[in-house]
């Protein structure tokens, strides 16, 4: 019963738009496409939101809280910003820009300071994921 509950939830959030990268449930591994938003809770503090807009002309990354205030931008360009997902400390922010022509993998501060591109290359790269058992590496 709790697992159906769970699956349910993540339905429900996936159709208010919360969209998540992948999630695991008790060895059930479901990958759901689209992510465009991602939640951390960050130690002694309020959890916070990622998520993507285009009410500014094109695709951005801004935060919030859970109840809608504190909205910040934390891209500003005229390229295509998406997928953002939390580091587990949530110290860091991992997103896909087009910025320099193709889809690349950026990783940029919490505040939205010290952007950088991680995967330089022809090809593209796109809807970047930190894994779940980065304190547990699989073998």
């Amino acid at each position: 019963m709790k697992k159906t509950l769970k699956i349910g939830l993540l339905g429900l959030l996936t159709s208010f738009g919360v969209g998540f990268s992948g999630c695991d449930y008790k060895g059930i591994e479901e990958k759901i496409e689209a992510p465009q938003a991602s939640v951390v809770k960050k130690e002694n503090r309020k959890s916070k939101i990622a998520f993507v807009s285009q009410r500014d002309g094109n695709h951005e990354i801004y935060t919030m809280n859970p109840d809608g205030t504190e909205q910040r931008r934390l891209t500003n360009n005229n390229a295509e910003d998406m997928y953002p997902s939390w580091s587990p400390d949530g110290k860091k922010i991992v997103f896909e820009s087009d910025r320099d022509g193709n889809y690349e993998i950026y990783i940029m501060n919490s505040d939205g300071s010290e952007q950088a591109d991680l995967t330089n290359n022809k090809d593209w790269d796109w809807m970047p994921s930190w894994s779940p058992f980065l304190n547990n590496p699989i073998d």
